[in-house]
């Protein structure tokens, strides 16, 4: 009995609460979204089996992130602002922090968004996940082409 307690427990989604990273995202400058995973997204995923659809990542934010800084070409310091996400009221939207980083050779732009209150503690690993996360994406990218 414990031990069919302890497999369903570690079988279970994780919860969104928990997670650091709301998602990463890689895209190219012309709009196609080429690689996308957000961890509340996995777990409603695997629920669902046989689904064989690609998951998009959260349109609110990357929708805003677009408007606000690509298509404006605002120069943010550091390529890291916060975002709010979410209708005006208070109760039902949130503040993000939103990372990026570009692949000028590549014309790809690499997406990162985690919650405000993380910002201290999370901020020094995200430039070298979306450095490495572009790296890898590289090497797919290449080897299916």
């Amino acid at each position: 009995d414990i031990l069919y307690l302890l497999k369903r427990k570690r079988a279970s989604p994780p919860r969104q609460d928990n997670m650091l990273i709301d998602s990463f995202n890689i895209f190219s400058k012309t709009g196609t979204v080429l690689y996308s995973h957000s961890p509340a997204q996995a777990s409603s995923d695997s629920s669902r089996s046989g689904s064989g659809s690609i998951p998009l990542p959260p349109t609110d934010a990357l929708n805003q992130f677009i408007d606000t800084i690509l298509l404006e070409n605002r120069h943010v310091k550091d390529r890291i602002c916060s975002l709010r996400v979410g209708t005006s009221s208070s109760s039902s939207s949130k503040s993000m922090i939103c990372e990026w980083d570009e692949r000028p050779n590549r014309d790809w732009v690499c997406v990162v968004f985690y919650k405000e209150i993380l910002r201290d503690k999370i901020h020094p690993y995200v430039k070298p996940l979306m450095v490495q996360g572009l790296r890898e994406y590289s090497v797919f990218h290449d080897a299916v082409v």
